[in-house]
Formats: structure tokens, C-alpha cells, sequence
């Protein structure tokens, strides 16, 4: 029993701490030559500010009567850092609160500016420099469009991008947004890893690997096409806890079969079919470029793909070495402490190896949700060896 309570016990210290992606959204309505900015934050992302502090009882938490105290500096910091070009001049929003989402502790605030531009044809640009100084340096700002062209337009501003120049996206510039969100996504999604990990402990072949990845593969892939274009979905009240009911349950399952008996591509692809709304969680919120839906629903699992290559892979590995060494260790107290040891050191290198795979992609990165993933992967690596004569033998 000891052996589950260590493994659930670093499996939920690592999920807690991960923190929920910070992203705000800008929404642009352009009626002739007027435009009405409308930006929803997230508290959580206003708490992280440095240069105030909003939370004045400290309780984690923002009420609206904190926010409306603290508004000349929350809007200080709105003229200063957000701004827009139009035609080469700029134009500073005064935006306004216009909404509360949330109960008396609130979730997001909502805020309206308008102005006009002299000619909405002319060049119209969004420069965002938003919590990224002053705050969360991961922070991102999703923008919609509206009114500006024939379909709405959907672009993300993050830390290597601040800039954008309103235009119709190219299908190619579509994938790799898309691709670059997916990736991330499933990065900085410790169920989803928790339960690939489940997986493998049911994994005793190189033939049964590969059955269950693609089966995880094309079981997530048919429902989070079908709750993306709004065929068919469930509520993310059901699907949270349900993931996480799946991690537990194909875990004890491979657990007690061991990997020559389990077949791990049947509840790979079961459960795959739930993960997938998981996945859709993220597209909801943000939504599929209208101009090319089927190039953001293929970019974001291209994304979830590669994400899950990257996690998978050295895991994998280390794995495979873990059971060659095991048989050649002796059986003494220091034998297994000293390979954790080891494997430790492995998963760092791994993690840096995934952080510099991460930046240098053609796409923006989250580098704090690679560095938790370092953090999982030597977690899990630790909780292997310390437990390996009994999981690896």
C-alpha cells in the first residue's frame, strides 16, 4: 500500500503546483471608422502584478470592492504598457470596468474602451507589453477580431511577440499558432502526462507501446474534433474529475495485472475519448480561427502530439535503462537510493534538453510550464527508482 501512497502523493504535489495558463482576451469590434475594445483579465493574473498590490486582506482572492480601490493603478498600468497604432499614430484606450465574472470572489473583470480611427483601411496595429514586466513574464493576450474584414481574425501576443498588425492570418501562420498552443497545452497538462505515465506502466513492448499511444491518439483526436466544431461535448465539471478517476483506475489496473498481462491500447483509447474534451477545454476558451477552422483543429493536435512525443520519449528511455541496470544491482540499502540518485540527474538533463527544444521553436513557449514539466519528470523519476524492485523487476 505504501508504494501507491508515494506515487499518488508526488503525482498530487506535482499537479498542485501547477499554475492555470495566464492569458487575457482582447476582443476588437470595428463599426466603420469606431472601435470598441472590450479586454477580460484574470485576477489571478492581476494578483501577480508587482508594482501593487490588489489583494489587500491577502486572502489570495480579489473582491469587486479591491479592484475599484485599486483601479487608478490597474488603469496606470493599462495606459502604460497597452496601446494601439493606427496609421502611424498612436492611441492610448481609456478603458472603463464594465463587467464582474465570478461570485464575491471574482474570476475575471471585464473592461470597455472606445475611440475612433480616421480610416479603418489604414494599417491598424496592437502593441502589448501587459503583465509581462510587471507581473507574469508567461502572460498572453489572445485577440478576436470583429469587423475588420470578412471573418473574424484571431491572433496571440505573448513575450516574443507584442506586436500585431491586423490582417487575414495565412493558413501557414494559423498551423503554427495552433501548433505552438497544443504543444504547450499538453506540456503544462499534468493530468494528461499523469495519465500517459498510467499507461506506460501497462506497457511491456515496443509493439504494445506504440498500440497504445495511437490508440490514446486517434481516441482524443475524435472528440476534440467533435466538441470543437460543437458536434457534440461535455461540461468541464464532469470531465476534470473524470480524468483524473482515469489516471487512478489504469494505474491500479496495470499495477496489479503487471505489463505482460496488461493491455494498456484498451483503456488508452476508453479513456482517450474523455481526455479529448480535456484538450477542447483550451480550444473553448480561445476557439478555432473562423477563416480556417481545419488548420487550427489539425495545428492544436499536431501540437498535442508533439507535446506528448517529447514527455513520452525519455521517459521511455529511462525506463529501459532502469530495468537493464536493475538486474545488475545488487540488492543492498544503498543500491536503489544511489540509481535514484542518478536518474535525478538524467531527468534534469532531460529537462534542460526539452527547454532548449522549447524555446527555439518557430512558436511561443511557456518556459515555466517546461521547467514544471522537469520537475514532473524527476518527481516520477525519483518515485521509479525508490520503488523499482517492486514496478521494474
Amino acid at each position: 500500500m505504501c508504494y501507491y501512497y508515494k506515487f499518488f502523493t508526488g503525482i498530487a504535489l506535482t499537479i498542485g503546483a501547477v499554475h492555470p495558463a495566464a492569458m487575457s482576451h482582447l476582443n476588437l469590434k470595428f463599426t466603420g471608422n469606431d472601435v470598441v475594445a472590450t479586454l477580460k483579465v484574470q485576477e489571478l493574473t492581476l494578483r501577480e502584478v508587482t508594482q501593487f498590490t490588489i489583494d489587500a486582506d491577502g486572502d489570495g482572492h480579489i473582491t469587486q470592492i479591491e479592484f475599484e480601490n485599486a483601479w487608478p493603478q490597474v488603469d496606470a498600468l493599462l495606459q502604460s504598457t497597452f496601446w494601439f497604432e493606427a496609421d502611424g499614430e498612436m492611441i492610448v484606450p481609456h478603458f472603463t470596468p464594465t463587467d464582474y465574472l465570478g461570485d464575491v470572489h471574482l474570476d475575471n473583470m471585464v473592461l470597455s474602451a472606445s475611440f475612433s480611427v480616421a480610416d479603418v483601411n489604414n494599417d491598424f496595429s496592437v502593441h502589448s507589453d501587459l503583465f509581462l514586466d510587471s507581473g507574469n513574464p508567461q502572460h498572453k493576450t489572445f485577440i478576436t477580431v470583429d469587423g475588420f474584414g470578412a471573418e473574424p481574425l484571431h491572433y496571440m501576443l505573448s513575450s516574443k511577440e507584442r506586436d500585431y498588425l491586423l490582417h487575414l492570418p495565412t493558413q501557414l501562420e494559423t498551423l503554427s499558432s495552433y501548433t505552438g498552443l497544443g504543444f504547450e497545452h499538453v506540456l503544462s497538462g499534468y493530468d494528461h502526462l499523469a495519465f500517459l505515465l498510467a499507461l506506460l506502466f501497462g506497457v511491456a513492448s515496443l509493439r504494445k507501446l506504440i498500440y497504445a499511444v495511437t490508440a490514446f491518439t486517434v481516441a482524443h483526436s475524435i472528440t476534440l474534433a467533435c466538441s470543437a466544431l460543437d458536434i457534440v461535448s461535455l461540461p468541464s465539471s464532469f470531465v476534470e474529475p473524470a480524468i483524473a478517476i482515469s489516471i487512478i483506475l489504469v494505474l491500479i489496473t496495470h499495477l496489479k495485472q503487471g505489463a505482460k498481462n496488461s493491455n494498456p491500447a484498451i483503456p488508452a483509447f476508453a479513456f482517450g475519448l474523455l481526455h479529448g474534451f480535456g484538450f477542447a477545454g483550451v480550444l473553448g476558451e480561445i476557439g478555432l480561427a473562423a477563416n480556417a477552422k481545419v488548420m487550427s483543429l489539425l495545428g492544436f493536435n499536431l501540437g498535442v502530439e508533439l507535446g506528448q512525443l517529447v514527455f513520452i520519449v525519455p521517459v521511455v528511455v529511462c525506463l529501459y535503462l532502469a530495468r537493464k541496470l536493475i538486474t545488475k544491482i545488487p540488492s543492498s540499502s544503498l543500491a536503489l537510493p544511489l540509481l535514484a540518485f542518478a536518474m535525478n540527474y538524467v531527468g534534469l538533463y532531460l529537462g534542460v534538453a526539452a527547454a532548449l527544444v522549447c524555446i527555439y521553436a518557430p512558436w511561443p513557449i511557456n518556459k515555466s510550464s517546461i521547467k514544471l514539466n522537469a520537475l514532473f519528470i524527476n518527481s516520477v523519476l525519483i518515485l521509479l527508482a525508490f520503488n523499482a524492485g517492486r514496478w521494474l523487476a
